[in-house]
């Protein structure tokens, strides 16, 4: 009963994360009242199996590992770098998971949701170092381009007429000011993809830059998805990996 009990909340977790996906991949935004419904819920579940003594807890180590992995969230949401959605889907893994099949009752799986998510999130400057390494052009502007190879790991160069002429959710890195062009190294989840096109659009219209000049941009990463597979390879891995680094735990 309780593994049965286990496994119709974790798809329902999966099928909620599952849509969030969908929405921040197509949008960049969920409504805050579909996590606040589908908390209600998750925590309903949750209580009624812990109640029902189908699931056992350490409250300290659920509430300490938990309280850290939304305030790593949290910070990175009010520094700019992730967006609300990403804050409150952990939210809603915390109240509607307080503990996996196989964990050892002192990781949570919020915790190692946040752990598995950035781990893969790692590979997204591989894929753009690959990208551009692999062609001769690419490598030309990488080697022309004033640190060109930071810029290797966290973007793609991109014509300028290209960039103002395609949607999709991408940030320059680098941009023109006074005609002179400037690097940064991220950008804030708050920016318009948009008003960034017709700023460059405006400079192309004045000929301070001209269609072929190169930029470097970077997409808008959907977080809601890594958090999807982080919450996945929580399911499967549990905390195991640190449990065989930590020797148990000592459970």
């Amino acid at each position: 009963m309780m593994g049965y009990g286990l496994v119709v909340r974790d798809l329902y977790v999966l099928f909620v994360l599952l849509i969030a996906s969908y929405w921040d991949y197509r949008k960049r935004e969920i409504e805050p009242a579909y996590w606040v419904y589908t908390s209600i819920l998750g925590a309903l579940l949750s209580l009624s199996m812990y109640k029902s003594g189908f699931i056992k807890l350490n409250i300290e180590a659920y509430i300490i590992f938990s309280l850290f992995a939304i305030g790593l969230v949290g910070l990175f949401y009010m520094l700019g770098y992730m967006g609300g959605a990403d804050l409150y889907a952990i939210i809603f893994i915390t109240v509607s998971v307080p503990m996996s099949l196989n964990s050892s009752e002192i990781i949570p799986p919020t915790f190692m949701t946040v752990v598995y998510a950035a781990i893969a999130s790692t590979f997204i400057p591989i894929y753009f170092c690959f990208f551009n390494l692999v062609s001769p052009e690419r490598r030309r502007i990488i080697r022309k381009q004033d640190k060109g190879l930071i810029l290797c790991f966290l973007g793609i160069p991109k014509k300028v007429k290209e960039y103002v002429t395609e949607d999709g959710y991408w940030f320059p890195l680098t941009t023109y000011v006074n005609g002179e062009l400037v690097t940064r190294y991220s950008f804030q989840v708050e920016e318009e993809p948009d008003d960034h096109r017709k700023r460059i659009s405006d400079l192309l219209s004045r000929k301070i830059i001209n269609e072929g000049s190169i930029i470097w941009v970077t997409p808008g990463i959907p977080f809601v998805v890594f958090i999807l597979i982080g919450y996945l390879l929580s399911i499967i891995i549990s905390d195991i990996p640190l449990q065989v680094l930590f020797g148990g735990f000592g459970v």
